[in-house]
């Protein structure tokens, strides 16, 4: 009876190490918009520069799509850019009125374009 408990034990044991090494080098994908944007070279490079920028983020979900995708293609330079939900991530620099915006496609989760001084 002890030999069965130990090994039950000791499978458990194993069981549960190897599930943490598989598991340890999971990445989740990247989930929010302000995470996608920050990553962009541009927007570190501003928020470097204007660290006390404010920060604003704006939905567009796919019922009002056809109302802001003349705006987007028209401020990214793109005729193509089609997409179902738009997020806009908006950085302002309130002391010199910088502004940088990155425009980001949700179903894809990629940033459609960067935009400086709107």
């Amino acid at each position: 009876m002890k030999k069965v408990l130990l090994m039950i034990l000791l499978f458990t044991f194993l069981t549960m190490g190897v599930a943490g090494c598989s598991f340890s080098d999971y990445q989740p994908e990247r989930q929010t918009p302000l995470e996608i944007a920050v990553e962009n070279p541009e927007v570190q490079d501003f928020m470097n520069q204007y660290p006390n920028a404010d920060m604003l983020l704006d939905y567009y979900p796919e019922s009002e799509i056809e109302v802001v995708l003349p705006l987007v293609r028209s401020q990214c330079g793109d005729e193509t850019i089609d997409t179902a939900e738009l997020y806009k991530v908006t950085l302002i620099d309130k002391e010199t009125q910088e502004k940088i915006a990155t425009w980001i496609s949700w179903r894809e989760k990629k940033i459609e374009c960067v935009v400086k001084n709107l």
